[in-house]
């Protein structure tokens, strides 16, 4: 398995355990939908170092594992991103770390 493919692996992993959106996790990460889309359907051939940091971040992940097989995931303790408001999710929700 590719690192890419790896990488699409855990986010979608990741976001479906925070119960989220692609959308809601592209705004909580400061990306376009269209190009998160691409990042977690594992086509986008090359990434940024950064980009797998910014990914992460909310979950308090390196990008060790961010890489690494999904069963490193699944025994780690992460924290899932929350909204801060209680009103319905949207474009204009705030989103903190719990």
């Amino acid at each position: 398995m590719t690192p890419t493919s790896r990488l699409a692996q855990n986010l979608d992993y990741l976001r479906l355990e925070a119960d989220l959106t692609q959308e809601q996790m592209a705004e909580i990460v400061g990306m376009g939908l269209k190009f998160y889309q691409t990042l977690e359907r594992g086509r986008k051939p090359q990434i940024k170092l950064e980009t797998v940091e910014r990914l992460g971040r909310p979950f308090g992940l390196e990008v060790w594992e961010m890489l690494a097989p999904i069963a490193v995931l699944k025994r780690r303790r992460y924290r899932l991103p929350v909204s801060t408001t209680e009103a319905k999710r949207g474009p204009r929700a705030r989103w903190t770390v719990r």
